[in-house]
């Protein structure tokens, strides 16, 4: 039963790959290069920001006060991205991720103790494409890191879109995805394909 189960995926997978085009792309018909710039939202990272300072200032023995860290200035994350069209159901690319955070946070005895910390990453990232049409894009994406430069933090290492979708004219598009990881939960953006 379970062999069965196992080849009736996999027929059915290899049914749907081959149903969305040829190998070939017609360079007239789909677009092949995508670069995009992109702003998320900064949940994530804030809580890992947060606990990773707290965590800090608890090995020094400085104990704060319960409402924790204050005046903080962030960015939200911004995600530079190039994607290449290998099939017309598949995109390998990369993404260029920075987020920034500052506060202060004081302790039992009035002081105050401020910190800065930020992340610089570098993703590899996988796009599988599930509705193709001129306008509009439907898609999953995976990205994994392959350099990450964030002192006074720990980076989130990775980021699964659930659902993303690109519309727009047949050069310039607005993005949208619903996903977890270095990007926020929500992320939008502009690109550019070609």
């Amino acid at each position: 039963m379970k062999n069965t189960c196992l080849i009736l995926i996999l027929i059915c997978g290899c049914a749907w790959s081959f149903g969305q085009t040829s190998n070939q792309i017609a360079q007239k018909d789909h677009r092949i290069h995508e670069f995009r710039l992109s702003i998320g939202d900064p949940v994530f990272h804030l809580h890992q920001v947060k606990g990773a300072y707290i965590n800090e200032l608890s090995l020094h023995n400085i104990f704060q006060k319960p409402d924790g860290i204050e005046d903080v200035v962030t960015t939200s994350p911004i995600t530079f991205g190039y994607r290449y069209r290998a099939l017309k159901w598949l995109w390998i690319g990369g993404d260029l991720s920075f987020f920034y955070f500052g506060g202060n946070a004081t302790d039992l005895n009035g002081n105050k103790h401020h910190t800065n910390a930020f992340s610089i990453s570098l993703f590899f990232t996988t796009r599988l494409s599930y509705y193709n049409r001129d306008a509009v894009t439907l898609y999953s994406e995976l990205s994994c890191p392959l350099i990450s430069v964030s002192p006074g933090m720990k980076a989130i290492l990775t980021h699964v879109t659930l659902f993303g979708f690109n519309a727009g004219s047949e050069h310039w598009f607005g993005s949208a995805e619903v996903g977890f990881g270095y990007k926020g939960i929500i992320n939008l953006g502009v690109g550019y394909r070609f």
